[in-house]
């Protein structure tokens, strides 16, 4: 019980107080900034209804310590509810995320509060409702439901960003799950979520993080994903290393805040309020560093910095408006719930877009550097091989050949001058002699078939239809026809020895596996390409024979060196090769 001395003190000193009130005509969201006073506002209550009634005063905000009085006169205050950001959820005024007090009222009966905040050296915005609890209810449940697609949201977009890090192995994407991940948890602490989902557990020690070292993830790692989406690095852009600086920054404070947060606040509560007001500094000074950054991509020609900057361009509204009503430069949100949250759903909703499309002009490009090195590999295989078919073409001619003429001139000269002394000798003579001559011939059938005479003498055409008379000579199952349009023969010499090369194995493979009774070859040059269609009346081919045919597949690699395109139209009524050359 209070003595007459402890009343007349608190008396003075509210009646001192009564001529430093001033009137707010801020609305319903009182807002000082960052400030070091202790606050008191004055309010009055009336009850219009027709019974008595329970009304929830709740701030929308959390604060370090609120403390609810109601007093008839300014001489005589009586302290109803104390609560503090601080304070378990059951021994709260009333269970809720923020501050909130139930304040009875009878039928038309009007009180003075008194609310004294204590939000000293952090941001004191503080947005004031009186309503029902069922209202209450009603605002709760739809402010769920708003958050909750926004989550929902971004939780995909770190999923699917996941994804396309496992698929790419590119950092640019682990990176990007972190900032919306970040920007998650801000907007969780910022509206204190983490309360209402877990109350009463081991998450309220965490009160000191409050959203500053959430702010600081999403800082840095918003200005790595800039660096990497738009290129920039130490060679092109002067404001590399100063933002890598406030990158290296912004996670040293976070995590400094995060190992402090783990301590009793009444030891680590000042200096974590000093390492709050460095992050109201590094922020304008980023956001500087992030338009400067764009901006010169953008004049070094950097189109995709374009796309970014408009990307960035809401959530950075945005945040500045949170910035600034932090700071109590300004008294409104543009955007509802909040500027931060729609800034980062068009934000990262645009900038998975432009990811998508990145990942996609990627996989193009892979596949594109895949099918180049393939071609790579097919053109050093086919001049390998007509490298090395040159080679033993003249080896085997100039070599082996001429050795062997020479063999057969010295057996000659030697048999004319010495005779046979008996007929098996001479039979014998006469046999090595031949047998030489054979085998001198072979050869060189073996090096005009590596290196034709007759393309290098009398061209394509010359040579596929000594190819077809020679099958037809050999062969009594397959007829084959050759059909040919145009100045073939006017082409380069390389493309000649390669469809030489794929008409000899296309007709080798009708004779093997074919068994047809007719074929036909056609060879038809037109201002732009040169069309070769080879067809058979045989029983097709079976689709391994396509698909793994060590044939078939010279007949691939050899097409994809000249860069043409091959069909294969197989059936039981015969077999369809048609090969499409660019000659330019």
């Amino acid at each position: 019980m209070r003595t007459r001395r402890e009343h007349l003190r608190r008396s003075k000193r509210f009646n001192t107080f009564q001529n430093k009130f001033k009137l707010w005509s801020g609305g319903i969201t009182f807002n000082k900034g960052v400030s070091k006073h202790i606050f008191w506002l004055h309010f009055a209550l009336e009850n219009v209804s027709n019974t008595a009634t329970i009304a929830i005063l709740r701030i929308n905000s959390s604060v370090d310590s609120v403390l609810l009085y109601e007093t008839d006169t300014l001489s005589n205050p009586i302290l109803l509810f104390a609560t503090s950001r601080y304070l378990p959820f059951e021994n709260r005024p009333f269970p809720f995320r923020t501050p909130a007090f139930p304040v009875k009222l009878n039928l038309n009966e009007t009180k003075g509060l008194f609310l004294k905040v204590d939000n000293r050296n952090r941001g004191l915005y503080l947005p004031m409702y009186i309503e029902y609890s069922d209202k209450l209810l009603r605002t709760e449940n739809k402010r769920y439901l708003v958050y909750g697609v926004y989550f929902g949201i971004f939780l995909f977009i770190v999923l699917f960003n996941v994804f396309l890090f496992v698929s790419l192995k590119d950092r640019i994407h682990l990176w990007y799950a972190a900032y919306v991940l970040s920007a998650i948890m801000f907007m969780i602490q910022d509206e204190r979520f983490d309360l209402d989902l877990f109350p009463n557990t081991w998450i309220r020690y965490l009160e000191n993080l409050w959203v500053p070292p959430f702010s600081l993830l999403m800082i840095g790692t918003g200005m790595l994903v800039m660096q990497l989406f738009v290129g920039q690095n130490r060679n092109n852009s002067r404001l590399y290393f100063p933002i890598r600086i406030v990158i290296y920054t912004c996670f040293s404070l976070s995590l400094t805040i995060f190992v402090l947060s783990a301590f009793d606040p009444k030891y680590v509560l000042y200096p974590l309020k000093e390492l709050y007001h460095v992050t109201d500094i590094i922020f304008p000074i980023s956001m500087i560093f992030l338009i400067a950054a764009l901006i010169e991509r953008i004049r070094n020609g950097e189109r995709i910095a374009v796309y970014y900057l408009i990307a960035v361009l809401f959530m950075l509204i945005g945040a500045l408006n949170f910035y600034l009503n932090h700071l109590g430069v300004l008294n409104v949100n543009l955007l509802k719930p909040n500027g931060v949250v729609v800034g980062l759903a068009f934000e990262v909703i645009f900038l998975s877009f432009l990811l998508t499309i990145r990942y996609n002009n990627l996989r193009r490009e892979k596949e594109f550097l895949k099918a180049t090195q393939q071609q790579h590999l097919a053109d050093a295989m086919i001049k390998s091989q007509e490298n090395e078919r040159c080679r033993l073409a003249k080896d085997l001619h100039d070599g082996v050949g001429s050795a062997l003429t020479g063999i057969s001139l010295l057996a000659q000269n030697y048999f004319s001058k010495d005779v046979a002394q008996n007929p098996q000798e001479k039979q014998f003579r006469s046999l090595l002699l031949e047998s030489v001559s054979q085998t001198s011939q072979e050869i060189r059938n073996i090096s005009h078939d590596l290196m034709p005479k007759d393309l290098e003498v009398s061209g394509l055409i010359a040579s596929i239809s000594n190819l077809v008379d020679l099958h037809n000579l050999n062969n009594d199952n397959t007829q084959f026809d050759f059909i040919h349009r145009g100045l073939i023969d006017n082409i380069d010499k390389r493309t000649q020895i390669e469809v030489y090369r794929v008409v000899k194995e296309l007709c080798q493979n009708v004779v093997k596996h074919a068994a047809a009774s007719k074929a036909t070859i056609q060879c038809l040059l037109f201002d732009e390409r040169l069309e070769l269609i080879v067809e058979d009346n045989g029983k097709g081919l079976q689709p391994t024979l396509i698909r793994e045919g060590i044939g078939i597949q010279n007949v691939k690699s050899r097409i994809a060196y000249l860069r043409g395109k091959l069909t294969v139209d197989s059936s039981i009524k015969g077999t369809t090769f048609l090969i499409e050359i660019p000659l330019h």
